[in-house]
């Protein structure tokens, strides 16, 4: 037998080899630089001494042999995947990523070219390919679990919740024992609302692994979802208490702090979270979530910016940035990432709602109506949900039973919308909250008015009352009864003009009154409201008399002013529709006074904050919804004084 002779590049090469595959790359590392030097026209070699400098802690020394390889051999697959380990280790997945879908054109249907492709897909958040990639693997290797539970956190971060749990139970069947499995199938359990299920899955995990820290914050995740607040944040400490450097459990633990209205710790979670893992967009993005809680808008942006530059396809911070920059007054650069947001994620029904208010905002009323109906499938609507039989398409019918949903603003604006189906029913049944009842039953004869939680009556369809608008093609310009469509009672309108002296009487509402326990709602009313003492300009005018509509606690303001009060007369919008139909003006904050005053066609100016309703449109003082409406815009976030100037100065005349 030939022996290669020891300095030959073959011997030195294989010498090199055998230390690598024994783990000693430090001893690899000088026959395999001298069979390089000798034969530098071959990418086995370079490939080989990439790899020894890669498990010697050099990855930049590593990529340039492994660069030298590809470059040599281009069809080189190996080159390339070891290209990516080595851009990992210098932080540069983006770049690893494209190394692996080379190889993957290269070397079509390898197993694990195509599952480390897929994983590296998942945790840069580019969930389509991702998705791609995990089923490609689950065919090469159907037995393989970690195909299906790849799938299944594809499909949850693209917002496909019922696919998610399909795909986490094949994962669980092919390999019962998992507990992080079971406890990833609870979490996507509680996505479609069965938190009961998930709540015992995740116990099941705590079974097969008692330590279980990521089913301890999964668990605590489902009672965040089910408003257990401070259940949550106990189980989210429980799991850091064993792995204190567990991110998700400090992003987990932020969003706990912050419905709790702990905004500054939940910052700091966040904060925890970001030191642990810079480079992970989840802590920049729940930054942003508590910075903009804590009004720290230009922070907030830059936290989201942050997030996004890190994973540009993180349809979460790309639509909290969208909600952000709306708020902000940037309507168009908000629509921009909802669009991003919404092409990684389509079936999100929050992102798809909040994208229809923005192009309701922006005026694109038929994209904006239809995506509008999505509001049954999100968090804070899904339970008002109601399963009453077959829903109106809009065509003739015989009863149809049409119902108020969301708040009294709300049944205000669309009730109008009655009227025009009863052209097209031989019977409407209109269903309204018990407030409300008297007035809509001076709303149109052909209407049966019923109050909310009385028995229905018999009907052929349903529809709720913000769906007419879609069903109606309105847009802009055919919104229907503008100037005015509620009727007052004639007689106690009649009865209040003769009560109240003066010949200029203004009505006024400085607050709103926050409608549930979400605290996207609470904050908007805070935003929507004022204090009376800010109006001071106002009721400084001469010569009116200025006359309460507040009700609730903001009530309370008006004593020893020089307001005429008179509202604790008024039990419901019947009461105070006479009293509103009686006076010259209404001012009012965005709140359902506002609506009761312009449908009644009484001149109503309108104190609207920055981050306006997307009912109020944008860059005009009119409103289309309302002839009789003025708008005096925030000029800035929170500044009320200057909208008081100008309503003073108007009202001067």
């Amino acid at each position: 037998m030939l022996a290669a002779h020891p300095g030959h590049p073959g011997a030195l090469f294989l010498l090199g080899v055998a230390a690598l595959q024994t783990g000693r790359p430090a001893e690899a590392l000088p026959p395999l630089r001298q069979a390089v030097a000798t034969a530098p026209d071959q990418p086995h070699y370079h490939l080989n001494l990439g790899i020894a400098l890669g498990q010697s802690g050099q990855p930049a020394a590593a990529l340039a042999e492994f660069d030298r390889a590809a470059a040599l051999l281009p069809t080189y697959a190996e080159a390339f995947t070891s290209q990516a380990t080595a851009l990992i280790d210098l932080g540069r997945q983006r770049e690893a990523l494209r190394a692996l879908e080379h190889a993957n054109r290269l070397r079509p249907g390898h197993p694990e070219t195509v599952r480390r492709h897929a994983g590296l897909a998942l945790s840069l958040g580019e969930y389509p390919a991702a998705l791609t990639g995990y089923e490609t693997l689950s065919k090469l290797r159907p037995e393989l679990a970690e195909a299906h539970a790849g799938m299944a956190l594809a499909h949850a971060s693209l917002g496909r919740p019922d696919q998610t749990v399909a795909c986490f139970e094949q994962a669980i069947k092919l390999n019962p024992a998992d507990a992080a499995m079971r406890a990833n199938l609870g979490l996507a359990l509680s996505a479609i609302g069965r938190h009961q299920d998930a709540l015992a899955v995740l116990e099941a995990a705590l079974r097969l692994d008692p330590g279980s820290v990521q089913a301890l914050d999964n668990r605590g995740v489902v009672l965040f979802r089910l408003g257990r607040f401070e259940a949550a944040l106990a189980d989210h400490d429980a799991a850091l208490a064993r792995a204190p450097a567990h991110v998700p459990a400090h992003n987990n633990r932020a969003a706990a702090l912050g419905a709790l209205h702990r905004h500054e710790e939940a910052l700091a979670a966040c904060d925890r979270a970001v030191a642990l893992q810079p480079q992970g967009p989840t802590g920049h993005n729940g930054r942003g979530v508590a910075l903009h809680a804590l009004e720290r808008y230009a922070e907030a942006g830059a936290a989201y910016d942050r997030a996004i530059a890190l994973s540009p396809a993180y349809a979460e911070a790309l639509g909290n940035r969208a909600i952000l920059r709306q708020m902000t007054g940037q309507a168009q650069a908000a629509m921009a990432d909802f669009q991003a947001a919404l092409a990684q994620r389509p079936d999100d029904s929050h992102l798809r709602l909040n994208a229809s208010l923005c192009r309701l905002l922006l005026g694109d009323y038929p994209v904006g109506w239809r995506d509008f109906e999505h509001r049954w499938q999100t968090r804070l609507l899904a339970q008002e949900r109601r399963n009453l039989g077959p829903r109106w398409t809009g065509a003739p019918t015989g009863t149809l039973l049409l119902y108020a949903e969301q708040g009294f603003g709300d049944t205000l604006q669309f009730c109008r919308y009655a009227t025009m189906a009863a052209s097209r029913a031989a019977k409407i049944v209109l269903e309204v909250q018990p407030a409300l009842v008297r007035l809509m039953r001076r709303l149109d004869p052909r209407l049966t008015v019923i109050a909310r939680g009385a028995p229905l009556p018999p009907y052929d369809a349903h529809c709720p009352l913000m769906s007419l608008p879609l069903l109606f093609a309105t847009t802009p310009e055919t919104i229907p009864a503008a100037a005015g469509y509620l009727r007052a009672d004639p007689e106690r309108t009649a009865a209040w003009r003769s009560r109240i002296a003066g010949s200029r009487r203004v009505g006024l509402v400085w607050a709103g009154a926050p409608r549930g326990h979400a605290p996207e709602l609470a904050a908007a009313d805070r935003r929507r409201s004022l204090a009376l003492a800010r109006l001071a300009p106002v009721l400084a005018v001469p010569g009116i008399t200025f006359v309460s509509l507040q009700k609730g606690e903001a009530a309370a303001q008006a004593r020893g002013t020089v307001l005429r009060d008179d509202t604790g007369e008024l039990i419901d919008f019947d009461d105070t529709a006479a009293l509103v139909a009686s006076l010259e003006l209404v001012i009012s904050v965005d709140t359902s006074v506002a609506h009761l005053s312009a449908g009644l066609g009484v001149p109503t100016w309108v104190l609207n904050r920055y981050d306006t309703c997307w009912r109020w449109m944008l860059g005009r003082r009119d409103n289309p919804w309302y002839s009789a409406v003025t708008l005096f815009r925030q000029p800035a976030m929170g500044d009320w004084d200057s909208v008081a100037q100008q309503v003073a100065a108007s009202l001067r005349g």
